[in-house]
């Protein structure tokens, strides 16, 4: 190669790099704009959130008092939690059985229901229908005197007790 050729080369990878100087200048230069006009609306933000921020204090001091005063009771009532779990489990074990001796005797009341029934009708009583259900009108009412029956006593109304007066004694 010659001096010449060299010489072009060197100056060509000189302005070369001296555009890409100029390049990176202005890019920062944009860069800075950039940033300052973020730090201006970061700022604006920043200024309107302080007293938001201000405000949280307060509630976060409260809510540390509040969590170092629940947690031993937390703590205890976890210590109840599982005291109470083998008692849960016994009174589920009663439950059990408790249910199955009620399956059981199920049958039999029935079987009574039905024998009481039928030993009513050959005394010459109610049927066996009317044994046991006296929300559904099952038992006769009428000789209570408020149900419009024999007036006994109270001539056919039920009389309640009349107030007394202020001062008087008995």
């Amino acid at each position: 190669m010659t001096d010449e050729v060299f010489r072009w080369i060197a100056t060509a990878g000189v302005v070369l790099v001296a555009a890409a100087f100029v390049v990176v200048a202005v890019a920062a230069v944009a860069i800075s704009r950039g940033l300052r006009q973020m730090q201006g609306k970061i700022a604006g933000f920043l200024a309107s959130a302080e007293p938001a921020i201000a405000r949280l204090d307060p509630m976060i001091e409260r809510a540390t008092v509040l969590m170092d005063t629940a947690t031993p009771q937390i703590k205890i009532a976890g210590a109840a939690i599982e005291k109470a779990g083998p008692a849960l489990e016994r009174a589920r074990v009663t439950l059990d059985k408790a249910s199955n001796a009620i399956d059981r005797a199920s049958p039999l009341i029935d079987q009574a229901k039905t024998v009481l029934g039928n030993a009513n009708l050959a005394i010459g009583g109610k049927p066996a229908e009317s044994l046991g259900n006296h929300r559904a009108g099952g038992r006769d009412r009428t000789h209570h005197p408020r149900a419009g029956g024999s007036p006994g006593r109270t001539g056919g109304r039920c009389r309640r007790p009349r107030p007394r007066a202020a001062g008087a004694d008995r």
